[in-house]
């Protein structure tokens, strides 16, 4: 099997940990636009979906006008 090495900025990193016992279920981040929200989440998605096959998720975003 291969390794998948993804760079990731080191604001997110905290966020790569497993969460912990009894601590929050679900991950999420705010910030200003263009800050890579978007793309580190989509891309943690998709490195989860190649090591757990079957995963289900969901995607939410909050659109604005």
């Amino acid at each position: 099997m291969s390794v998948l090495d993804i760079p990731t900025a080191e604001v997110f990193v905290p966020l790569l940990e497993p969460h912990r016992l009894g601590g929050p279920r679900y991950k999420g981040a705010h910030g200003g636009r263009g800050s890579g929200k978007s793309r580190f989440f989509g891309g943690l998605l998709v490195d989860y979906a190649l090591s757990f096959p079957g995963l289900r998720a969901v995607c939410v975003r909050e659109t604005q006008r």
